[in-house]
């Protein structure tokens, strides 16, 4: 083809393509209404017959997403999954107008990692009829939300007492001093005490075993809800066998890092942490239903005042 005719026919088909794109925009374009969430409070439910005092500690948690989902004409739509950080001073576009029904899921991190956000099935979801209209925002206020109803809460360590719910390992002589305490003052974030494994160098190595076994057959949700506060990692892991009359095994679900900040703000409880851990695959190589939880620290940098604080164990699930 002549060069003198290629230039005017790009330039004519881009036109074409510009004016096009636009009529074909105009034509569909909708201009979306807007959800602000505030976020969510855990509170306590007495309905619920734990057998656990739900205070402070009890009721610590880490919600860090919403999950929004709209239901308009009998039609549910998934919205999307926003950082409850930005969905407090961002609007959530919704394109439907109207009388609908919102539902918001809490969201959190599963054994802390960002790729495996997810909304937690062991708390509440929340309800509201909201009337959406074209470029207008509606602000749902913070909800409260407690635990499921239908959930399971085996095991509740709020280390208030003077009960230590830990023990050294069989291997171990009972006569050997305990390997946790129970500390107070600076340290603690809720209530007035917590659980503390020291080390004081790299080849401190031990793990302490829950004194208590926990039996359930489902292996398709089991979480290790936990507050932690420590200058050293430590390994969280399960014990228990592949059959009734098999060996023991220890087998590691996974290491949690250090995580103290010395130059903390007050207000911030020292840099305490929140951690969601799910045991159902590991407790699934078990494959037997009676097992424990044991904790480990693992000293790797050799520090002379290491330490692992530990407060408001949870183990919950749903019934088998």
């Amino acid at each position: 083809m002549n060069g003198k005719y290629l230039i005017p026919l790009l330039l004519g088909a881009i036109a074409c393509f510009v004016f096009a794109g636009c009529d074909n925009f105009e034509g569909n374009q909708q201009i979306p209404s807007y959800i602000k969430v505030k976020g969510f409070n855990l509170v306590a439910d007495d309905n619920l017959g734990l057998g656990f005092v739900q205070d402070e500690g009890f009721l610590s948690n880490e919600i860090s997403d919403v999950w929004v989902f709209v239901t308009k004409n009998g039609k549910q739509q998934f919205m999307g999954a926003y950082t409850l950080k930005d969905s407090g001073t961002m609007n959530i576009p919704v394109l439907e107008e109207g009388i609908s029904y919102v539902e918001l899921r809490p969201g959190i991190k599963y054994n802390g990692m960002n790729g495996t956000r997810e909304y937690y099935s062991f708390y509440t979801r929340c309800y509201d009829t909201v009337d959406l209209q074209p470029g207008q925002v509606v602000e749902i206020p913070v909800q409260n939300i407690s635990y499921n109803s239908l959930a399971s809460i085996s095991q509740a360590y709020m280390f208030e007492d003077n009960y230590i719910p830990f023990e050294n390992l069989p291997t171990v002589s009972d006569d050997y001093p305990d390997y946790m305490h129970l500390v107070s003052g600076d340290s603690v974030s809720y209530g007035s005490k917590c659980a503390a494994l020291y080390s004081s160098s790299s080849s401190d190595i031990y793990k302490v075993l829950m004194r208590d076994s926990i039996s359930c057959a489902n292996h398709n949700a089991m979480i290790l809800e936990m507050d932690y506060h420590s200058n050293i990692d430590f390994e969280v892991g399960l014990y228990g066998k592949m059959m009734s009359a098999g060996n023991e095994y220890y087998i590691s679900c996974m290491r949690i890092l250090a995580n103290d900040n010395p130059d903390y703000a007050a207000g911030d409880r020292r840099n305490w942490k929140k951690m969601y851990i799910i045991l159902g695959k590991v407790w699934g190589q078990l494959n037997y239903n009676a097992f424990k939880l044991w904790l480990q620290p693992v000293n790797n940098k050799g520090l002379q005042d290491g330490f692992v604080h530990i407060d408001n164990i949870k183990i919950i699930h749903f019934p088998e």
